[in-house]
């Protein structure tokens, strides 16, 4: 199920998953949070936002952000991507949107677009920009009160 290199920082086998998404399924619209591991196999359409270890299967596609400990990706992800300690991108895998974690991991034969921010803010690069960019918008959609001097 897993195609595996040599040198895996944390092996699969001894993370306890909790919760299964299976080849074949797809879930739309929807947010999983918790404590636990999640594996994703089939395609999963919203936001992942748990304290365990991510895992996205050669068959496992995710649409949206996600939040975890640690992720291991050898599907695709598409979306922005916050890892509090190790995102690792294996052999085949894809991430599409930016990363904000404490160590990464692109693999030979891996694909990465998108911007990755080690530092620990939880901002990234992306984000600044359309929060700047709005900012501005607004800056110019404010009008400010005319004043005309009134003789007497």
């Amino acid at each position: 199920m897993f195609s595996k290199s040599k040198d895996t920082t944390q092996n699969e086998t001894s993370i306890v998953t909790q919760t299964v998404i299976a080849e074949g399924i797809t879930i739309k619209d929807n947010t999983i949070c918790g404590s636990g591991s999640v594996s994703v196999g089939g395609v999963f359409f919203g936001e992942i936002d748990i304290d365990g270890f991510l895992i996205i299967t050669e068959s496992g596609n995710v649409r949206g952000s996600v939040k975890a400990s640690n992720a291991h990706i050898y599907g695709t992800l598409e979306g922005d991507v916050t890892v509090s300690n190790m995102a690792r991108i294996f052999n085949g895998g894809k991430i599409f949107g930016d990363i904000n974690c404490a160590s990464f991991i692109v693999d030979e034969g891996a694909a990465f677009g998108g911007q990755c921010n080690m530092g620990g803010d939880e901002v990234t690069p992306r984000r600044l920009q359309r929060q700047e960019r709005q900012e501005r918008q607004q800056e110019r959609h404010e009008i400010e009160p005319l004043t005309v001097p009134v003789a007497n």
